[in-house]
């Protein structure tokens, strides 16, 4: 059997060779997804900030009690759930006591997976009515719903189809 310079088999190496390949590729894999994730709360906040405490309030309250302070950069520092921050996640008023809870760092988005977790921890907090976790509609750089945008081009191309934007009468 032979052993390599740090004294294990040189057995063990064949059985993974590709072990940090394998790892790479899953990586970009990830970084490809487009699919990313949301949760959509319901409770008595008249607005984004008073939910944002209310999110943030019992994660950092854990915090104190264990490590004894607080501070703002500890944001990054407190998991929620393995592979999401209490500092990435940032809060969006949809409607009156409605509001979108979502990543806001682009790099690191929710996946089903982990919003299913943070869902999951925002219930035992018991800050929140309702929980639940939606798909992310995809959005452009101008803050537009992708959706939107293809609805619109849509509708323009099925007037281009009619005539009606080259200027022709509707002959009926």
């Amino acid at each position: 059997m032979l052993k390599s310079a740090t004294g294990r088999r040189a057995s063990a190496v064949r059985r993974c060779p590709n072990f940090h390949g394998r790892a790479l590729e899953t990586h970009a894999m990830k970084a490809r997804s487009q699919v990313e994730y949301c949760l959509i709360v319901e409770g008595p906040y008249l607005n984004a900030s008073e939910a944002e405490h209310a999110l943030r309030d019992p994660f950092i309250e854990d915090w104190v009690e264990q490590t004894g302070r607080f501070r703002v950069h500890n944001l990054q520092e407190m998991l929620v759930v393995p592979g999401v921050t209490l500092g990435q996640l940032g809060v969006e008023m949809l409607e009156e006591r409605l509001f979108e809870i979502a990543s806001q760092d682009p790099e690191h988005p929710l996946t089903e997976h982990k919003a299913r977790g943070v869902a999951e921890a925002l219930r035992r907090q018991d800050m929140f009515d309702e929980v639940s976790v939606e798909l992310r509609e995809p959005f452009d750089e101008d803050g537009e719903s992708a959706e939107d945008e293809d609805a619109a081009v849509d509708d323009k191309d099925a007037a281009v189809d009619d005539g009606e934007l080259a200027g022709e009468a509707d002959p009926s």
